[in-house]
């Protein structure tokens, strides 16, 4: 019997299947409060607002501070809740009213 059938094609490689860690992960983020007097790191603050990286992104161009410490960025408590209070109030978000027409 020849071993060609079991031994794998030369120049092939067996396929692999990769799996994002984030595609495992079900359970939605835990989001705590904010607090005044805290600085906390991008992936804190991240984890704390639920906020997405372009959400942050889009945030800081609106006008959020955010303090660069050597390669770290900070985002300081009352910075964020002064940031959110200066947003305009969207009532009836979820609503087809609420919702801006558009123009083609």
């Amino acid at each position: 019997m020849s071993n060609t059938a079991t031994a794998p094609r030369r120049g092939r490689r067996p396929k692999v299947i990769h799996v994002r860690k984030s595609a495992t992960l079900a359970a939605a983020p835990s989001l705590n409060a904010i607090e005044s007097n805290v600085a906390y790191t991008k992936r804190q603050f991240l984890a704390a607002t639920g906020l997405g990286l372009k959400s942050l992104r889009a945030s800081m161009r609106d006008g959020l501070p955010v303090k660069k410490i050597g390669r770290g960025y900070y985002i300081l408590g009352n910075d964020w809740l002064a940031f959110l209070a200066s947003r305009p109030s969207v009532v009836g978000a979820g609503t087809a009213a609420a919702k801006s027409p558009r123009t083609n």
